[in-house]
C-alpha cells in the first residue's frame, strides 16, 4: 500500500482505490475528478448509496417506454396491453434493481409510476416490491451457485472486519431483503407442513444463517421465488 500525498488532500494506493473527500486529486500526473454520483453500465451510483438518483432515471426510462407504445397500447385489448406494459414498461423501470438496497420510499416512488401507467391503460397494476424483490432473489440464487473466484461471489459473501461499527441504527443492506423473504418462507412453509425431514430440512433451515446456503438448492431456491410470484 502506498499513501500520496498532494495540495488537495491525501488518498491511498492500494488495488487502484482512491479514497477522498476533496473534489480533485492528482494520480499520476493525471487529474482525477471526485463525484457524488457516477454512472456506469446504464446505472447512476452515489457516494452515500442512496437509490434517489437511480429511481427517478428508472422512472423517466419507464415513461418513455410507455409513449414508444402508447397509441398501439390503447387501440389493443386489454390482455394483449397487460402483456405490452410487462414485457417494456417494467423491464425499464427495474434494470439494475437486482443490486438495490432500496428503501421504502424508493419502491413507493416506482409504484405510484407504475400505477398512472397501467391505470391510463386501464389494466390492474403488479406490486413493484414484489417485482423488485423477485429479481433480487433470482440474481441471488444466481451468485449462491457461482465458484468461489467469481468478483459477484467475494462481493456478495464479504464480511469486513476491523472497522468500529457507527452509531444508531445500522443501514440497510443488500441481503436484508432475501434473508428476511427467506425466513417468511420458512414460517410459511411450516404452517403447511412442508418443511419434511432430511436433507432437504436441514438444508432450509441452514437459511436461518446464510442465504447462499439455501440458494445452493435450485428447487428449494425456485420454490421461494415462485412463492413472492404467487403473492405469499
Amino acid at each position: 500500500m502506498h499513501v500520496y500525498l498532494t495540495d488537495n488532500g491525501y488518498f491511498v494506493h492500494s488495488y487502484l482505490t482512491i479514497l477522498s473527500t476533496l473534489s480533485t486529486s492528482i494520480f499520476w500526473n493525471t487529474r482525477i475528478e471526485i463525484s457524488q454520483k457516477v454512472k456506469y453500465l446504464g446505472r447512476t451510483f452515489a457516494d452515500d448509496g442512496s437509490l434517489t438518483e437511480e429511481v427517478a432515471r428508472r422512472i423517466r426510462a419507464g415513461w418513455a417506454a410507455f409513449n414508444a407504445i402508447r397509441r398501439e397500447l390503447l387501440q389493443s385489448p386489454q390482455k394483449i396491453r397487460t402483456r405490452l406494459l410487462t414485457t417494456t414498461v417494467i423491464p425499464a423501470m427495474t434494470y439494475g434493481c437486482e443490486t438495490w438496497t432500496s428503501k421504502e420510499a424508493d419502491t413507493k416512488r416506482l409504484q405510484r409510476a407504475v400505477s398512472n401507467m397501467f391505470e391510463i391503460a386501464g389494466c390492474d397494476p403488479p406490486d413493484m416490491e414484489k417485482q423488485v424483490l423477485r429479481r433480487k432473489l433470482k440474481w441471488a440464487g444466481h451468485v449462491s451457485r457461482m465458484k468461489y473466484d467469481r468478483w459477484a461471489k467475494i462481493v456478495s459473501e464479504w464480511d469486513p472486519r476491523g472497522s468500529a461499527r457507527p452509531r444508531g441504527r445500522p443501514p440497510k443492506r443488500w441481503a436484508d431483503d432475501i434473508t428476511d423473504s427467506i425466513k417468511i418462507f420458512i414460517h410459511n412453509e411450516a404452517l403447511r407442513g412442508n418443511l419434511g425431514h432430511g436433507r432437504r430440512r436441514i438444508g432450509i433451515l441452514e437459511a436461518r444463517r446464510a442465504w447462499s446456503t439455501v440458494g445452493r438448492d435450485r428447487v428449494t431456491w425456485r420454490s421461494l421465488v415462485r412463492s413472492i410470484q404467487d403473492g405469499n
